[in-house]
């Protein structure tokens, strides 16, 4: 069984080649119309550094205490300089995540899947992902047997075939 250490290690290393991608490309294409799920506290990180009175829509689901927040674009984006808060530490775990998250199996969801742990990948809007820029990565999660979740065919697969 891999540990869940090993699949956020692998994570970590494809989220900084996408990280490298959207530096050299002023690539923010996941930040321009989108919804994502942010704590109490992230919310706040986009509502107290309102600079624009930027009106907020988002709905809080009160069973996990997640809000849903619409960015329609991002506030901390520009056309121009790409995100401004791309290198912050305190950035939303959403920003820090996207486009693959670790996901654990619960309720029989995967199907027959004997792993504690499969991999979400939205590869919808990530051009890092389409160009093939994260093959070596996911090479490495193939060789685990750990499942992806392709966004975009909403489908599980193990291997490359959806990518290449």
């Amino acid at each position: 069984m891999v540990s869940k250490e090993y699949l956020e290690s692998l994570l970590i290393e494809a989220r900084q080649l996408v990280s490298q991608y959207c530096v050299e490309h002023n690539c923010s294409e996941c930040c321009v119309a989108y919804e994502v799920d942010v704590t109490g506290d992230e919310l706040d990180f986009f509502v107290n550094d309102n600079r624009d009175g930027h009106r907020f829509k988002f709905k809080l689901d009160k069973e996990t205490g997640i809000y849903t927040l619409k960015l329609n674009p991002c506030i901390h984006h520009s056309e121009k300089a790409g995100c401004s808060v791309h290198d912050k530490l305190n950035r939303p775990g959403i920003c820090n995540d996207y486009p693959l998250f670790l996901e654990k199996t619960q309720d029989g969801f995967p199907r027959n899947y004997s792993h504690e742990y499969w991999i979400f990948v939205d590869e919808l809007r990530c051009p890092a992902i389409n160009r093939g820029n994260l093959e070596r990565v996911f090479r490495k999660i193939e060789e685990t047997g750990v499942h992806m979740y392709n966004s975009v065919s909403e489908r599980f697969f193990v291997g490359l075939t959806t990518f290449l």
